[in-house]
């Protein structure tokens, strides 16, 4: 408890103060604001693991190519965090609303993040599509949570048609990313909880299927990697959970 309230604290304080410095961004090249936002995160990673004592690795089946769509399980807010770590530079797929944050909100249009109205689902896939051509071309690659929102640790969630709208439509590989983030970082609640987060980058899916087999596919290679990760957290938190942080 005391960790997670100490992080909170600190997280925030440090966000404001680098929001207000980083006002200037919102006029600077698109390079600039992700190498800043890296930094941002980097200081956010050292107070996970000076409060929280949470630590990650990454265990990549290949490295990451350019010119891809990465398609990551979302079980917490921690990996929204990660992404630039993941992948610098990359265009991340989200909500609209996140937009109106003043100048973090601003910073993530400027970074070329998709912000989309999940009001409007036809105008959002057409959207994602346009942009993501325009991320593509730009160099970026593009990040994206099939599930939408989060889902509960173990837990799968919906997977929408967006990622497959993208896969048919750009053409390009995309590469499925599990992670059990949420056994530690567990959404819509104060306390985290200590250990190894593992975010497993597994082989990309090529081209070329039709939309169906595509969502089996991907679907199917995040949750069969989550089963093993899940049971891995599992171990490490064996006894924690019931004690304060």
């Amino acid at each position: 408890m005391v960790g997670s309230f100490l992080f909170l604290v600190a997280g925030y304080l440090v966000t404001f103060v680098m929001a207000i410095f980083y006002i200037p961004l919102l006029l600077a090249p698109k390079s600039i604001v992700h190498k800043c936002v890296r930094f941002w995160v980097r200081i956010l990673h050292y107070l996970q693991r000076l409060f929280l004592k949470i630590h990650y690795r990454i265990i990549a089946d290949q490295p990451i190519p350019d010119g891809c769509i990465i398609a990551c399980k979302h079980q917490s807010a921690w990996e929204t965090l990660f992404f630039p770590v993941l992948s610098p530079g990359s265009a991340i797929v989200a909500k609209k609303t996140l937009s109106y944050f003043p100048i973090t909100g601003q910073l993530m249009k400027r970074s070329g993040a998709i912000m989309l109205d999940r009001s409007k689902p036809a105008q959002s896939i057409r959207q994602l599509i346009s942009k993501g051509k325009e991320a593509l071309a730009q160099g970026q690659n593009i990040f994206i949570f099939p599930e939408g929102t989060r889902s509960d640790a173990g837990a799968k969630g919906v997977y929408h048609p967006g990622i497959s709208a993208l896969y048919s439509s750009l053409k390009v590989p995309v590469v499925p990313v599990a992670l059990n983030s949420g056994w530690f970082w567990p959404r819509r609640k104060f306390c985290k909880y200590p250990g190894t987060i593992t975010v497993r980058v597994l082989e990309p899916i090529q081209p070329g299927l039709d939309k169906k087999t595509f969502m089996q596919e991907l679907e199917n290679r995040i949750e069969s990697a989550c089963v093993t990760l899940n049971e891995d957290a599992k171990k490490q938190l064996e006894g924690v959970c019931d004690q304060s942080i």
